[in-house]
């Protein structure tokens, strides 16, 4: 039996937090994505947008090694670059306005 994964194609914004565990508390759904913020953004906690159950934690903070730039404005989130998972569901995605846009081949 096949298991189908439903991709979603927006992100839904479930708010600012101050630790990854609380963000994990808010994620129920593909898409879900938190902002963990200790004075300046942290990370960006999410359920891949691929629906295949895992946990993405995107690093914002570029004191820690490599980062990625959140920018919101009133059309909603952009992530840069795109997110390209090298292990598990092996997604690569670009979310821009709030909108994903699936880089599938």
């Amino acid at each position: 039996m096949t298991i189908r994964r439903k991709k979603v194609n927006t992100v839904q914004w479930k708010g600012v937090v101050e630790s990854q565990w609380e963000a994990r508390a808010l994620l129920n759904h593909p898409g879900d994505a938190v902002l963990v913020k200790r004075g300046r953004p942290r990370a960006l906690v999410m359920h891949c947008p691929d629906g295949c159950g895992d946990e993405l934690v995107v690093n914002l903070d570029a004191r820690v090694g490599p980062a990625w730039r959140l920018y919101e404005t009133r059309k909603g989130l952009t992530l840069y670059p795109s997110v390209w998972r090298e292990s598990g569901c092996g997604s690569h995605f670009i979310v821009w306005n709030r909108k994903i846009y699936w880089c599938d081949y």
